[in-house]
């Protein structure tokens, strides 16, 4: 997906690409991208990431899929996992379709799980969301990508403790959920929101980095 972007941004300015994922899905603003021009590009880039996660987005693709294919805007998706009545419609009205495996070496214990860390933060326990954090820095994975893992998964308690039956979350994430929101109010949810905000902007601004704010993070759930 990060090659794909950096040869789009070759082809057009910074205006001509737009991100989406999951947690701020909106279909009137989805039916802009689709339709819509920018005033200085003649086309535009929609990224996708991970949006499936949001059950109402799967269902305005599900339903959009051939108008999205039809428009000279270029959507990319990108999903860890997804349904086979999903693929199958993508395979028929998409461009190209990828599916990528990471390879496993026998034995290996210490394999990244993406939801893994989201799951121990859920259950708040500390000392396994550490750990894990610290096998997938050594497994070469990006601490900024588990940043985003853990920011949705702390939205997705946050709305399940607010609204369970109003979420817009996917079912399974909903049921999966519904036994850690006991872990926390609805304050810290919200406190610990605010406290990724803050990471994220101070590494921003160069005050601090991913991995440092990350770790004290999770070392205080």
């Amino acid at each position: 997906m990060n090659e794909l972007i950096a040869f789009f941004l070759t082809k057009t300015s910074d205006l001509g690409i737009f991100r989406v994922e999951s947690e701020d899905f909106e279909p009137v603003k989805f039916e802009e991208l689709i339709k819509g021009k920018t005033l200085f590009e003649k086309k535009h880039v929609v990224v996708c990431s991970r949006i499936f996660e949001n059950i109402v987005a799967q269902s305005f693709v599900e339903k959009n899929i051939e108008r999205i294919s039809a428009t000279p805007n270029i959507f990319l998706f990108f999903e860890e996992e997804i349904e086979g009545k999903l693929l199958d419609l993508f395979k028929e009205h998409c461009e190209k379709v990828q599916e990528f495996k990471l390879k496993k070496e026998a034995g290996n214990k210490n394999d990244y799980k993406p939801f893994a860390i989201g799951d121990a933060v859920a259950e708040k326990n500390k000392i396994r969301a550490w750990v894990l954090f610290q096998k997938a820095l050594l497994s070469g994975v990006a601490a900024e990508e588990i940043f985003y893992k853990i920011v949705w998964q702390i939205k997705a308690l946050l709305l399940i403790k607010k609204a369970p039956k109003e979420t817009g979350l996917h079912p399974f994430v909903v049921q999966k959920n519904l036994n850690n929101i006991k872990n926390f109010t609805e304050q810290e949810l919200i406190d610990y929101s605010f406290e990724l905000l803050k990471i994220y902007h101070d590494v921003r601004r160069g005050l601090e980095e991913f991995q440092i704010g990350l770790e004290k993070f999770l070392l205080t759930i």
